[in-house]
């Protein structure tokens, strides 16, 4: 148990799994090609942050109108109904006359 804290610079014991944390990759990466940006490569990157370039004013009056919509908030972990058959219905037309019922994207471990 820790003990209590005692003034405002007293420090907090950091558990054992938290001493064990690394940094996150998504930092590691965006150092790295701000560092080829810096040496004066071009880089076209797709690290975290904000994009090199405006979002389009169509996609920007979509989000206004979803937001006024009372489309705010997370969505469901699974994605949005329409979305995934939206995208069913795109990969069944390219799948050489299979149905495909539901398609899910998750990231891999």
């Amino acid at each position: 148990m820790n003990p209590p804290l005692d003034g405002p610079n007293a420090a907090l014991k950091i558990s054992r799994r938290g001493e064990n944390l690394g940094t996150e990759n998504a930092f590691v990466v965006l150092a790295e090609v701000n560092g080829l940006v810096r040496q004066g490569r071009d880089i076209v990157s797709f690290c975290i942050g904000q994009p090199d370039f405006p979002t389009p004013s169509n996609i920007q009056e979509a989000g206004v109108a979803a937001i006024h919509g009372g489309k705010h908030g997370y969505t469901p972990s699974a994605g949005i109904d329409a979305g995934l058959t939206s995208i069913n219905v795109r990969a069944t037309s390219r799948s050489a006359g299979c149905t495909i019922k539901r398609w899910w994207a998750s990231p891999t471990l």
